[in-house]
């Protein structure tokens, strides 16, 4: 049996608009996150009439006419940045990030539980822009990795070596899929959120 759950995030320089569906048991989810209005009437003739209740009436908040692809992400990342959007809306939906300069915000391994799973990075650049990366194997998370120059030399050895230990592909011929603009930076706030509520449930113990 499956769940659903359809979510808008408008404190973005585009809002965002989220349609989720997983299983009962977690054993699998899908994501979709738009910001072209055109995009999302499109995938909304195509859902079952209850999903489309609760998607409907979000549609107007998007803009027309955007240059942002929709995003479709699918398994074990779909279900973490799931489970983190639902958190983030009922929480703080309207933080967002001021960030100092450049900065790994995200860094995010898979479950251990789960075989040859996806691992998520995400981060602001020097130029100013947030970035999201799913990445299906241990290469393609060291070489994203080894390109931020900007990373003190120490962390990014130690953060490199660390996918190491990801219960995720050696190699894989699915390439990763790179996430821009306000569909980035809505997972890098959500991703920031996380670990200053982790930090904050470590110090009540």
């Amino acid at each position: 049996m499956s769940q659903h759950r359809s979510l808008k995030f408008t404190h973005l320089p585009l809002p965002v608009v989220v349609h989720a569906t997983w299983q009962a048991d977690n054993s699998t989810g899908t994501l979709r996150m738009f910001t072209d209005r055109a995009h999302a009437e499109r995938f909304l003739k195509d859902l079952p009439s209850e999903e489309a209740n609760g998607f409907a009436p979000l549609i107007p908040a998007l803009a027309q006419d955007t240059s942002e692809p929709t995003v479709e992400i699918v398994g074990d990342s779909a279900l973490s940045l799931t489970n983190g959007l639902i958190a983030f809306e009922r929480s703080v939906a309207s933080y967002t990030h001021l960030p100092a300069g450049p900065d790994l915000l995200g860094y995010w391994g898979p479950a251990p539980n789960r075989e040859n799973s996806d691992g998520m990075l995400m981060w602001f650049d020097e130029e100013g822009h947030y970035h999201a990366a799913i990445v299906r194997s241990k290469p393609q998370a060291r070489r994203i990795l080894a390109d931020l120059y900007w990373l003190d030399s120490f962390r990014q050895e130690q953060l490199i070596r660390q996918v190491g230990w990801w219960n995720i592909a050696e190699k894989s011929e699915k390439e990763a899929l790179w996430v821009e603009g306000s569909i980035a930076q809505l997972l890098n706030n959500v991703s920031v959120i996380f670990k200053a509520m982790k930090v904050v449930e470590q110090g009540r113990h």
